[in-house]
Order: C-alpha cells, then structure tokens, then sequence
C-alpha cells in the first residue's frame, strides 16, 4: 500500500526538480548563509565591544599616580589578554605604551616574549609592536640588549618592501642605539657617533621633525662642526624654528618634547638667556624623570664634546684691559676702563659706575704706556702705522662663488639694482654675500666705492656688515661693481612672513621691531639715512633671532650707478608722504621712521601695507 507524497517526496520527477531550482538561483540567500553570516557579526560586535572596554579600562592607570600601584594595575590587565576577544594589535600595543610611560620596560619585554610563544600569533610581527619592543629593550640595557635592539630594528628596516610605510621612529630608534652606543664608550666610538649621525639623517630626509632635527644637530655639533660653519646645521635650525614657530611662543608650549627642542637648539645656539627661560618652562610643566634625563644627555654630550673636540674653543683670544680717564663735554673727568682684543682688532670702552671701597693705590699708574704700545703694536702688524682705521684701499676681498649641484652659482635673491649670490672668504673660510650690480656709468663707480669703504667701518649688531667692494672689468659689455656684506642666514623678513610665518603675534613683532629701531638709531647717530626701509632689506637670522638691516646708505648711489625705472615705484608703499611730494629732498630720519612704521604694519597683516591702494594704482597704469 502506498502513502501519497510518499514516492514524490523520496524520487521527485525530473519535472519537480525543474520546479524546485529555481528557488535555488545565486541571487537568492539560503537560511543557513544567512543565520552564518548573522552570527559572525554577532562576534565580531561581542569582540569589538570587549576591546573597547579593555582599552577604556586601561586609561584608569593614568589616574594612579604610585608606580607600583599602576604595576601591579597593569599586570592585571595584562591577565585579560588571555580572552581571544580581547587580544589585538591595537589593546597589545596600548597595554605597551601604559608599560612604557610607566618604565616598565621589564613588562615590555616579557608580554612580546609570552606571546611569541603562542601559535600562529602573528600580531607581534606589526611594526608597531615590533618597535616598542626594541625601544624597550634599548632602555632596559641589560648585557646583550642593545645589540638585540638594533638586530630587531635593522630587521624592521630590511623586511619592510615599502620604504615608505617605515616610520622615521624606527630609523630615530637606530641613530638612538648608536649614540647610546657612543656614549657608552666615554665619547671615543666615533664609528657609532658617525653611524647614529647617519641614521637621524635618513629620518631627517624622510619626514622633517622635531626629534630627528635636535638630535642630529646635537650629534653634528659633538662631531666638531658649528652653526656659522656647517650649512646643514644651519638649515636644520631653519626647519626647527619654523616648526616650534607654528606651535607658538614658548609661554603657549604645554607639549614636553616642545620645549626641550626649543631649550637644545638654544643652547646649540649659545643663547643662553632663551635657554633658560626654556629651563624654567620645562620643570613647570612636571615632566617623568627619564624625560629629564634624555633632555640633560644632549646637553651633556655637547658640553663634552665642545670641550675636547672645538678646535675654535681652544683658540688663543688675546685680551688687555687698562683703567683709563675720559674727559667729558663739561671737562671733567670719567673714570673708565678701555680694553684692547687683539684677536678681533677691537677697542672697548665701558664707563665705571662707582668707585670701588678697597683702599688701594691708584691702578691707573703707568698703565697708559701699555695702552700706547699695544696700540702701535696692532697698527704696525697691519702696515697702517699711524691710522686709526685700517688701509681699506690696499685690501683686496679673495673669494669663491657657492656652486650649486649643477654647477650653476648659488643666487639668494635678485634686487632692484642687481643679483645677490652666496660666496665664501677664502682668507678666513666664512660664508659671505656678493652683490653683482652692472655699471652703465662709470662716473659713479668712485664715489659708490668711497661711500662703501667708508660703511665697512660701520660695526652694530642689527645692521648688515659691509667687508668691502670691488670692480670686474670685462672686455666685452658693462663693467660689473661687487659689494661684499656679511652672510645673515635665513632670509629677509618679507620672504619669512610671506612663506613660513604669517601675521606675527605682538612679542614677535615688539622682538622684531625694536632691534630695527636700534640699528637704524645707530645709522642715524653716524648721520646716515637709510631711504629704503622695508621687509626685503630687513635679514633675520632664523636661528638666534637677530635682525639686521640691509643696503643702507647707498640706494642714491647705485640709482646713478645703474638706474632702473622701477626705483621709484617699487618702495612707493613705504614712502613717506614728503618723499612722494618732494621726491629726493623729502628724504631725511622722518622718512625712514615713517618706512619703519609701514614694516611694523606688514609684520602684523602678513603683507605689505596699503596693498589696496596699491592694487589700484598698478591696474590704473596699466593701458
């Protein structure tokens, strides 16, 4: 007997299962896949939300402030890893930074060690895990650890195919190896000092920052080299102020690391007074001890190797000092002390404030013989005896022009009257600048090179320093006129708000603003207007800070010497009002302090001022 259905239902007919397949077609989704595919996602949130809790949890250690409460905090946290829900790449790393900030590089050690032995535990081969391990075994520095640090770093570096995926820690943590290796060996390894100079460079070159650029000025500078030398240190200097720049003054500073930069480079800069201002900041601010530590190594090494291997620290610097009697205007006499630096050809002059209480024979006696002879002494050694200053005229500047990689001279800038190149003194081995102006004008050579020769006599801190000039003479075409000046490395302040900077903030500006004022008080003081006073004749020296004004004096002269229409309209911005109505007669102190003023408004707005005008001015002249 049979039951319906029966057959159809254990040998349906081909016609059934014609029927059945298209139920059965890849565009519709079986109640297995879907209850699968519900459950992974079920687990996948279940691990999501057990890893969030893990790494939320971790954060209350920062609020421990006993170092072996927080321990004993992290270890049981670590016990939690044990859940496959909770092991990742990112809780293993963050458990690692607790351990870290904590200095428990023991802990470290062990969790990457206690994972290895897992099978198939693949998230220890990241790079960031990898990192922190080797960063922890090069503090922990038990026997054998540095040398297991770097072999687990040099691997990051060679096993990662895309160099561009590598993270300049990883090439920082190899300099740090080598120069922790250099230390080590009292400063003599100078393998290791070349390798970690070596390394901070190729993470300098990748990826511009803060810890790089500090520590490979602070190796270059215990290799021997110095600021007003090394081109590169120079640059270096440039990038970290222009990064500590952007964060704000030091007093806006609440990152440690900041302001540890910002003290280094200005003890590399010998400005000490900036350096301990930046001192004051970093111990308000409460850093851990090992930052301290790493900080006051780098000052260390510096002090150390300044001392042993500056070959200009151990230069002989002459020096006499003799009490002396300056008769003022009123006829009376000012006790005062004058002293002699042969090494520089200098005279000093520094007034005596109040007599001293000991009881001692006037030291003044037969001093002033000392006085003439030293005098005579260093005018005879330069064949001008019987001058004060010495024979310009008889000097002739030897230089040689910087070359760029293609071969080409190095150009800084181009002006109104000419092109300025980058040179160096081949006498003393200093950068300079040479500016090339054309003559069209012969007549006017003498009098440009008297006036000039007169201006290298000059010396103040916040004016460029003239070294003299010269005339190339061609056989074909215009005769070329050299002006040497001294080499402000960085750039003019328009060029510097332009690019890097922006808008200054008020301390900026007042910095700025009052070293311009002085220079130009000394210009006016030796009956000298400067006509021209504007951003682009305005140098700072990016890394001291020291601002110098520029082509002063002999912007009448060059205009005979080569005219260029655009003389005029070119500074009109800057322009007094008396000097766009009475033209060269206008021009007087007043006029520079009114440029002066203009300079302060394009400090404060990032662009030079009556722009607008201006604007309307050019398009009106235009057919």
């Amino acid at each position: 007997m049979k039951v319906c259905g029966v057959r159809n239902f254990n040998t349906p007919n081909k016609r059934e299962v014609d029927d059945d397949s298209k139920f059965k077609s890849p565009n519709k989704v079986t109640f297995k896949s879907r209850l699968k595919s519900s459950l992974k996602s079920v687990q996948i949130e279940a691990s999501a939300h057990s890893r969030e809790k893990f790494l939320s949890d971790l954060r209350k250690a920062r609020e421990i402030t006993d170092v072996n409460e927080t321990n004993d905090f992290l270890d049981k946290m670590r016990c939690r890893l044990d859940n496959p829900d909770v092991l990742s790449v990112d809780t293993v790393h963050q458990l690692m930074i607790s351990y870290r900030d904590n200095q428990n590089y023991n802990g470290m050690i062990s969790l990457v060690e206690d994972l290895s032995r897992i099978e198939d535990c693949t998230l220890i081969d990241t790079q960031v895990i990898r990192y922190q391990y080797a960063f922890a075994l090069a503090r922990r520095n038990k026997e054998g650890d540095r040398e297991r640090s770097l072999a687990t770093v040099l691997n990051i570096i060679e096993s990662t195919a895309d160099k561009e995926a590598l993270s300049p820690d990883v090439i920082c943590l190899a300099g740090r190896i080598y120069k922790d290796k250099f230390i080590a060996s009292n400063y003599e390894d100078r393998e290791s000092l070349n390798n970690a100079v070596s390394w901070y460079r190729k993470a300098f070159e990748m990826s511009p920052l803060e810890h790089s650029g500090i520590n490979l000025t602070t190796l270059l500078r215990a290799s021997g080299e110095h600021f007003e030398n090394n081109a590169e240190m120079q640059q270096i200097a440039v990038v970290l102020n222009s990064l500590l720049g952007r964060k704000g003054a030091l007093h806006q500073l609440t990152d440690y690391w900041d302001v540890a930069t910002y003290f280094e480079v200005s003890v590399l800069a010998e400005n000490y007074q900036k350096a301990c201002e930046a001192a004051l900041k970093m111990a308000m601010l409460k850093p851990p001890v090992w930052f301290l530590k790493s900080t006051m190594e780098n000052i260390k090494l510096i002090n150390r190797c300044a001392a042993t291997i500056s070959p200009i620290e151990k230069a002989n610097v002459t020096c006499a000092r003799f009490p002396v009697l300056i008769q003022e205007l009123t006829k009376q006499f000012t006790p005062s002390y004058l002293t002699l630096n042969v090494t520089e050809r200098s005279m000093i002059l520094s007034h005596v404030l109040e007599n001293s209480q000991q009881k001692k024979p006037p030291p003044g006696r037969y001093f002033h013989l000392r006085v003439i002879n030293t005098l005579m002494e260093m005018t005879e050694a330069d064949g001008t005896q019987g001058k004060v200053l010495s024979n310009l005229d008889g000097e002739k500047m030897h230089f040689e022009y910087e070359l760029t990689p293609n071969g080409e001279r190095a150009v800084l800038g181009k002006g109104t009257y000419g092109v300025v190149y980058s040179a160096r003194d081949v006498t003393t081995q200093r950068q300079i600048v040479v500016k090339e102006i054309e003559v069209k004008y012969d007549e006017e050579v003498q009098p440009l090179m008297e006036e000039i020769n007169l201006h290298s006599t000059l010396s103040h801190q916040n004016i460029v320093q003239y070294l003299g000039c010269d005339v190339v003479h061609r056989d074909t075409g215009n005769d070329v006129f050299l002006i040497f000046m001294e080499h402000v490395p960085g750039g003019s302040l328009s060029s510097l708000l332009r690019s890097k900077w922006g808008p200054l903030n008020e301390p900026a500006m007042v910095l700025y603003g009052k070293q311009i004022l002085d220079g130009l008080r000394y210009l006016h003081e030796q009956k000298i207007v400067h006509r021209d006073i504007k951003g682009d004749n305005v140098l700072v020296n990016t890394y001291s800070g020291v601002c110098k004004i520029s082509d002063f004096g002999t912007c009448k002269r060059l205009a005979g010497l080569n005219p260029v229409t655009e003389t005029f309209t070119g500074t009109l911005q800057y322009m007094a009002p008396e000097v766009i109505d009475h033209g060269q007669r206008g021009y007087g102190a007043p006029a520079d302090i009114w440029s002066f003023g203009c300079t302060m408004v394009e400090m404060a707005t990032g662009r030079p001022p009556f722009v607008e005008v201006w604007n309307k001015t050019v398009k009106s002249a235009i057919p």
